[in-house]
């Protein structure tokens, strides 16, 4: 009985040595995972494109803001970031022009609209419409100066007008500053005319112009042609050449010799 009793303790003795042995064992298992997932590096969003810093001297604040703007579009950037993407973004000379400008706020506390409008207003204040609309009435199509510069310069000109009826403003000045009299009277002709059209029109009538005048254009062969011709009639023959330059001048064939009689050469040329 006794004997049977120190058995079982034993038993149970290795049991719970054992027992205890896959606890250990479970448990470092469990350490050397945890130790290898905090070791493993935490993963970086990679962002499409890139924005350079805002040049004071060579960048435009409208376009930079527009590429900032697409960037953020190209990576669904939240509204909440834009603002500290943008300041990072910009260097140094940008924020610290920023910085100022938020005085007594810090830039912190601004959202992405109001640091492009503070930045905006402090580059570029917004000019005088008169000023402007002025500038727009004095653009006119330059010589040689083709019909889509033309138009680029226009549009440029009516940003800051302020235009009512862009559309109308934009198709009067098109008309008045054509340089071509023949388009403009055809467009004068037009009735309900908009910007859109008197375009058009102009577009196919300087393309057809310049058609013809090629068409009309001599090829070279002619052109050598003519002058040939032209040089050949500015020559002056023997008989031209007699009373207005020598009113004395007789054609050899009219002359005779002295000595031989003969009409082919003159006395001082005679071998008699």
């Amino acid at each position: 009985m006794t004997k049977s009793k120190e058995e079982e303790s034993k038993s149970l003795s290795k049991d719970s040595k054992s027992q205890s042995k896959q606890e250990l064992e479970e448990g470092s298992s469990n350490s050397s995972t945890s130790s290898v997932s905090a070791a493993k590096p935490r993963a970086v969003m990679a962002f499409i494109g890139h924005i350079n810093e805002f040049d004071f001297n060579k960048d435009d604040w409208e376009c930079y803001t527009e590429r900032v703007e697409q960037f953020f579009l190209a990576n669904d950037v939240e509204d909440g970031k834009k603002a500290s993407i943008l300041l990072t973004f910009i260097g140094q000379n940008g924020y610290s022009v920023l910085r100022d400008l938020c005085q007594p706020d810090k830039t912190g506390s601004k959202s992405y609209k109001e640091l492009v409008k503070l930045m905006q207003n402090h580059l570029s204040p917004k000019p005088s419409e008169m000023a402007e609309r002025y500038k727009f009435q004095q653009i006119k199509q330059k010589v040689g100066q083709s019909l889509n510069d033309f138009i680029v310069c226009l549009q440029r000109g009516a940003k800051d007008c302020s235009f009512e009826n862009r559309d109308i403003s934009l198709r009067d000045q098109f008309v008045v500053g054509l340089s071509s009299d023949s388009i403009k009277k055809r467009l004068f002709t037009e009735s309900s005319l908009t910007f859109k059209k008197a375009v058009e029109i102009a577009m196919s009538m300087e393309a057809a112009e310049a058609n013809t005048a090629a068409f009309h254009q001599p090829n070279v062969t002619e052109r050598i042609a003519k002058l040939s011709i032209s040089r050949d009639n500015s020559r002056p023959s023997a008989s031209n050449y007699s009373s207005k330059q020598n009113p004395n001048f007789k054609p050899m064939n009219s002359q005779r010799c002295t000595c031989c009689g003969r009409s082919n050469h003159f006395t001082n040329r005679c071998k008699y």
